[in-house]
């Protein structure tokens, strides 16, 4: 009981930490495009740009991260 309890914690966790990194995302996209004058077709495709390819790289970097999390876990075991 007690393993089911603590990996339902840490998924808890998991997704505030995702949950925060989009929330950033989302904040540097629009400061940005706050700041910029340019026409409004343009400032919309790159919005569009930006949101995919921030998207993508989080995902990533999250990949990653698990990844060396796992890999770090597995070494501290043995």
């Amino acid at each position: 009981m007690k393993m089911i309890k603590s990996s339902k914690s840490l998924f808890s966790y998991s997704r505030q930490w995702q949950l925060i990194s989009f929330l950033i995302l989302g904040l540097l996209i629009f400061s940005l495009n706050s700041i910029m004058e340019v026409n409004y077709f343009i400032k919309h495709y790159l919005l569009i740009l930006e949101i995919q390819t921030g998207i993508v790289c989080l995902y990533f970097i999250s990949l990653k991260l698990k990844t060396f999390k796992h890999k770090n876990s597995n070494f501290i075991r043995k």
